[in-house]
């Protein structure tokens, strides 16, 4: 079975930051949530950035993952999703902001 692969879409094409927890919340549950199945979590999925978009902030981060760590602890989050974008060190920075900083509560 071949690994999903979720394209993360911003319309608007001038912004280059996101940021802020319930935007985070947000762009998961509109993007991701209702794409991903039990198998994915399990066995590893991939959410690629839009090349637009050159950094998120902490806030943003702690909002994407809340719903993820419900069900799976941080070590886990970072085995089965692997993050792509387009600017250098992105997936690094996003990272750093998830393992580093304690996660919102749903």
């Amino acid at each position: 079975m071949d690994e999903q692969v979720i394209n993360l879409v911003e319309d608007d094409k001038s912004l280059m930051f996101w940021s802020g927890r319930k935007n985070g919340r947000d762009v998961y549950e509109k993007q991701v949530s209702k794409k991903i199945t039990q198998g994915d979590l399990e066995n590893g999925f991939t959410i690629v950035f839009p090349a637009s978009i050159e950094y998120v902030n902490y806030s943003f981060v702690q909002g994407f993952f809340s719903s993820l760590s419900t069900n799976l602890d941080k070590n886990k989050i970072k085995k089965v999703v692997q993050i792509r974008s387009d600017q250098e060190g992105f997936a690094d920075l996003v990272w750093e902001k998830f393992l580093n900083n304690p996660l919102d509560e749903v």
